[in-house]
């Protein structure tokens, strides 16, 4: 009650500051946006491993895979209700976020990006999301749904690049990039099994292969973006770089860049008796995947990528309230930890 109590309070003295007229949506549309990233993350990888069928392959020791994750990657999945209903505020504010008429006069960026059209697509979304979320949560048998778990897959692949589209890259139309959606869910995935990875879970496990996999993909995906934008050299999209490489945005590139240099350093030996460099990546890589979150959306309202006190509030009070409402057995608990073998 303490922790859940203290992040409702933090929130409360993020609105008592947007009410005194500073502006606080992007911090917390900022905030929201890597929350939710976890639990999404988690449904996607989930959905994947049970449509291959990995989820009958024993856990071992010496040959980790990705269906090593799954049993705490349900863990994470009662989350994405409670993330869904802090999504309200975006909800009802989004015109102070998106604006139609940023997008050219006469194609479908004006009338998709209507309060009334984004507003239904998020319900849909976040409701659609809630209840596979919580149906994939209880683990399967074996070999029991890997239909449905396909389906689950290719519905979240699809409305996870649209909501990528909608929340994250609306906030400054300059940039269109194709792959902006695949960013996104890839960063989700490696929020997601970061986090895992530092559940405590029964029995002597190695996180390294799926944590290094995770981050090699969305580096890549960001360096391709960059060289794809880079070459074409548009005035817009050089301008949404621009604005996101000055200051303390190099910073954090370099944070980025140096993270996963450590991650291959730390995590190719694949020291499965040490658990320590694995707790150091995925803490590091929780770091750099939530500054990217404002790196993403708030210089498009600022100008250049800065850290400011209500950033903090807003990312303290969102992440207090889910845990807080986590750790007090308001949600089901998830039964994933009961398919882990030692």
């Amino acid at each position: 009650m303490l922790i859940l109590g203290t992040g409702l309070v933090l929130l409360l003295v993020l609105l008592v500051v947007g009410l005194a007229g500073v502006r606080v949506m992007p911090s917390y549309l900022s905030a929201w946006l890597f929350v939710m990233s976890v639990p999404m993350g988690a449904l996607l990888l989930v959905s994947g491993l049970e449509a291959l069928g990995t989820q009958a392959m024993p856990a071992s020791d010496h040959s980790p895979t990705l269906a090593t994750l799954l049993p705490p990657l349900q863990m994470l999945l009662p989350l994405l209700p409670v993330v869904a209903m802090c999504g309200l505020p975006i909800l009802l504010l989004s015109p102070t976020l998106y604006d139609p008429a940023a997008w050219p006069a006469g194609g479908i960026g004006r009338g998709w990006f209507a309060h009334g059209p984004f507003s239904v697509r998020m319900v849909v979304f976040l409701a659609a999301w809630s209840v596979l979320a919580l149906l994939f949560s209880v683990p399967a048998r074996s070999g029991s749904r890997p239909g449905l778990a396909g389906f689950t897959f290719a519905i979240v692949l699809v409305t996870g690049t649209l909501a990528a589209f909608d929340w994250t890259m609306a906030v400054q139309p300059g940039i269109a990039s194709s792959s902006f959606g695949l960013l996104v869910l890839a960063g989700g995935a490696v929020s997601a099994v970061a986090v895992a990875s530092l559940l405590p879970v029964p029995g002597s496990r190695s996180f390294a292969i799926p944590l290094l996999s995770m981050l090699a993909i969305w580096m890549f995906l960001h360096f391709s973006q960059f060289l794809v934008i880079w070459s074409a050299n548009k005035p817009d999209e050089a301008t949404w770089y621009l604005q996101r490489i000055g200051g303390f945005g190099a910073v954090w590139l370099w944070f980025a860049t140096l993270m996963f240099v450590l991650a291959l350093v730390l995590l190719l030996p694949n020291r499965e008796a040490w658990r320590r460099p694995v707790t150091i990546v995925a803490s590091l890589a929780l770091l750099v995947r939530l500054l990217e979150s404002f790196w993403l959306i708030t210089p498009a309202f600022r100008g250049s990528f800065s850290v400011s006190i209500v950033d903090v509030l807003a990312v303290c009070g969102l992440v207090a309230v889910v845990v807080g409402v986590r750790i007090g057995g308001w949600l089901p608990a998830g039964r994933g930890h009961r398919h882990v073998r030692t």
